[in-house]
């Protein structure tokens, strides 16, 4: 258990119709769809008379790609996600685990996909895809979820899709405490930890100083959640930097 106190290094994970999102507000509610469920499941198939058992991963998908207006989103050939908005992100759904075939279109315009990429995905895992901004490349990033949580306690992690940032510090109001997450890269995860509920004033710095970027005062951590926390937008420009809750 923490108390907000000590920092941790950072740490990246590589890597059936979905015809809605959910913003930040609505959060609290897609988290409860899959929290009871199973770290596995079997799919069961015949072909040529045999039983095939294969094992199902949980995903969901995060727009985080600046001055987009909506996305969709083919997996293996089929349009699992419509229409999903920039900073929302969608419930966990589910695929076999194994190589996915991904494509993501902007919603106004399907005639041409804006990334194609091949995702291999471990068994019995939950992830959370990103559609981001690398160098004016359309990017797609995955992140492996935890889903225990000691019980009594809150458990937090950082990520940082600012696409025009340098790292990032995620930090406790300067004067009121520590560093929580040292310089984070972009397209990068912090590891998660486990604290007491609290409300805290946090702020996300510039690494090693004591600029702030932006301010996150008042953040209430209440136990037995889970809090993801994504920077999105840009330093300078628009969207503006802001930071988003998943959990």
């Amino acid at each position: 258990m923490s108390k907000l106190n000590k920092p941790f290094m950072n740490s990246q994970f590589s890597s059936y119709s979905i015809n809605h999102s959910l913003s930040t507000q609505d959060s609290e509610k897609q988290n409860r769809i899959l929290q009871n469920f199973l770290s596995y499941k079997l799919h069961l198939n015949k072909t040529n008379g045999q039983i095939i058992k294969q094992n199902l991963v949980c995903i969901r998908v995060l727009n985080a790609l600046p001055n987009t207006k909506k996305l969709d989103v083919v997996i293996n050939g089929s349009k699992l996600i419509s229409k999903l908005e920039y900073k929302h992100f969608t419930q966990y759904f589910t695929l076999l685990s194994g190589e996915q075939f991904i494509e993501i279109y902007d919603s106004d315009d399907t005639t041409k996909s804006i990334l194609c990429e091949k995702k291999l995905i471990q068994a019995n895992q939950y992830y959370t895809f990103a559609v981001g901004l690398n160098d004016d490349t359309v990017s797609l990033l995955s992140f492996s979820d935890h889903t225990f949580l000691p019980l009594g306690e809150a458990k937090i992690r950082f990520i940082n899709l600012t696409a025009n940032a340098p790292n990032l510090d995620f930090a406790v109001k300067a004067g009121e405490g520590d560093v929580v997450f040292p310089n984070v890269a972009y397209e990068s995860a912090s590891d998660y930890l486990s604290l007491s509920p609290m409300t805290v004033n946090l702020e996300l710095r510039k690494p090693g100083s004591k600029t702030m970027i932006l301010p996150l005062y008042k953040t209430k951590f209440e136990e037995n959640k889970l809090y993801t926390f994504v920077s999105v937008g840009l330093i300078e420009g628009d969207p503006k930097i802001e930071v988003i809750t998943l959990n």
